[in-house]
């Protein structure tokens, strides 16, 4: 893991401005440059992980953005010449939310996070518990136990209903593959939902 931060994306995006007000043609390499080697670069010890980073340079500051229609990532187009506003307005309406695929990983990669995620949350309830240290062990698990619950029960609260899959049978006109998926996900989301 590196330091970067929004200062060496203010910098950059400093950096690129000036560039362009001082020359005529864009100096793509000059940029590559100073973006790879100086100022994401010096945060960069690994030499595996300094050609990765000289290969997205490469990759997305190059003048074939300009030339032909550039996807950032699968289903991301780059939009065409916009302001700031319009910039703002493509990223909210146009743009998936954030999924696997944006970054070019299969869609199950966000099961082990997710999973990951909540293991980690539960240990975390587990250590912030107070620990009573009284004689009685069997009383501070207990509590220990019921305040666990608690937090499980608010979280509980929290989740969605669950669906109706008796409605969403009855909506569907074509059993076709996808609407198999879709209603068999439901009954586990269901099923997922009260366990």
């Amino acid at each position: 893991k590196y330091p970067f931060s929004n200062g060496d994306l203010t910098i950059c995006a400093d950096v690129l401005r000036n560039y362009l007000e001082a020359n005529i043609k864009i100096p793509w390499e000059d940029i590559r440059y100073i973006f790879g080697e100086i100022m994401y670069g010096g945060h960069i010890t690994d030499d595996w992980d300094r050609r990765l980073c000289r290969n997205y340079l490469e990759t997305y500051i190059n003048p074939t953005m300009f030339e032909t229609d550039l996807y950032l990532a699968p289903d991301f187009p780059l939009p065409s010449a916009l302001d700031h506003k319009g910039f703002h307005m493509y990223i909210d309406d146009k743009l998936p939310s954030e999924s696997p695929k944006l970054y070019g990983l299969h869609p199950n990669a966000e099961i082990d996070f997710l999973t990951q995620t909540s293991a980690k949350l539960f240990r975390t309830l587990i250590e912030i518990s107070p620990r009573d240290m009284s004689n009685k062990a069997t009383t501070t698990s207990q509590s220990r136990d019921e305040k666990i619950r608690t937090v499980l029960e608010e979280m509980q609260n929290h989740l969605p209903d669950d669906f109706n899959t008796i409605e969403l049978r009855a909506r569907v006109d074509e059993r076709n593959p996808y609407a198999v998926v879709a209603l068999q996900e439901a009954e586990r989301m269901n099923n997922l939902l009260k366990e």
